[in-house]
């Protein structure tokens, strides 16, 4: 009986050989794996990252002749701007930003917008304070303009994406090592933030970015009350708690609050302003950290 079953299992391990020098290996979805930190390898396998928060049957990946990759959500019930927003945010709890307006109708690799990206965040694993991304921006095969990055169309969503998104990092340091030698504006400097970037334009105009951990409300406040004790008149739009939209942090396009609040003051004939930018991010990888632009003439 031993001898029998031991039979069985040599000519099963025969079977399976003959098939894979046959058959070739199994088919794999398009992925991407690559860790700038470390060794080993991330996987980032898409049709589980683009996972829909609806129902859907299926979600494929294909490449066009330019090798693009165009991800596919079959869904399983009607899609409205309600449940792809709820969608949005599923993917940006993901550390996923879709950046760029939403076009429904047939998709096209010719459909282009203004700006239009898809960004994924990690931490990078050796540094702390570091931020890894990996953007895709696809550009229409005849221009440079990017393709509109998400297309609802007859129970589908569309999404095209470059081959190295998820395979290739860029590393954004928020805190850096040395700061540029420069004055601080008239608000002062926030307590804890570092001073990232300074550039000086023409006409004594520049502006100041820095960044610090921490909350963007008492940020917003903090700057409120310096710009009135520097202005004459303090105009402020935004809000701290109010809803997020598209913007850029760091660099990153992403989606978070923005809060700008700007004072002027007119003496000697001459104009003066100073302008606050406060942006903080909702991807969780950034939620902690708020970015400052101070401009000045």
């Amino acid at each position: 009986m031993f001898r029998c079953r031991a039979y069985k299992r040599q000519v099963a391990a025969i079977a399976v050989l003959v098939a894979a020098l046959f058959l070739g290996p199994s088919p794999v979805p398009a992925q991407g794996n690559e860790t700038a930190s470390a060794g080993s390898a991330a996987r980032y396998e898409l049709p589980s990252l683009f996972t829909p928060s609806f129902r859907y049957k299926e979600v494929k990946v294909a490449r066009n002749n330019d090798g693009q990759i165009l991800l596919t959500i079959v869904a399983d019930e009607p899609l409205n701007p309600k449940k792809i927003r709820a969608f949005g945010e599923a993917l940006l709890a993901r550390s996923i930003s879709i950046y760029g307006p939403t076009y429904f109708g047939a998709f096209s690799w010719g459909r282009t917008a203004d700006k239009a990206a898809i960004t994924l965040t990690r931490r990078a694993r050796d540094l702390p304070d570091v931020i890894e991304v990996s953007e895709s921006i696809v550009a229409q095969p005849k221009g440079t303009q990017p393709v509109v990055a998400l297309t609802i169309a007859d129970g589908n969503v569309y999404i095209p994406l470059s081959p190295h998104f998820g395979k290739d990092w860029t590393r954004i340091a928020v805190f850096p090592g040395s700061e540029p030698a420069v004055s601080e504006p008239k608000t002062g400097r926030y307590p804890g933030a570092r001073l990232r970037q300074a550039i000086q334009g023409e006409g004594g105009e520049r502006s100041l970015f820095y960044a610090y951990r921490g909350n963007i409300a008492e940020a917003a406040a903090f700057f409120h009350e310096r710009l009135k004790q520097a202005h004459k008149t303090v105009i402020a739009s935004g809000d701290p708690a109010g809803p997020s939209s598209q913007t850029e942090v760091f660099g990153i396009k992403t989606v978070g609050r923005v809060v700008t609040l700007t004072g002027y003051s007119y003496a000697s004939q001459r104009l003066t302003y100073t302008a606050v930018t406060l942006r903080k991010a909702e991807d969780p990888v950034l939620s902690e950290y708020v970015e400052i632009e101070v401009s000045e003439n």
